[in-house]
């Protein structure tokens, strides 16, 4: 059981880490700027989804999608 809930923590973090990624990429081209309200919308579903593993489980990727998070709303903030 506990298994299972490390292994959805971990895919969950890759989604997250995978998903900021590849929208800072996207946020650099000038031609897709108008995607930049719908991917905040998107990181924050993800952030949302993140908040379902229990604190106490898995307290390691509760942190590091928070400073995920920080970081990317940071950087869009500063290339905005």
């Amino acid at each position: 059981m506990q298994q299972q809930s490390v292994s959805k923590a971990f895919k969950y973090g890759l989604l997250g880490l995978s998903a900021i990624v590849l929208l800072a990429l996207i946020s650099f081209f000038p031609p897709v700027q108008w995607l930049c309200k719908e991917q905040l919308e998107f990181l924050v579903t993800i952030r949302d989804r993140l908040m379902v593993i229990n604190p106490e489980r898995s307290p390691f990727y509760l942190r590091l999608h928070q400073w995920l998070f920080l970081a990317w709303c940071v950087f869009f903030l500063w290339v905005v």
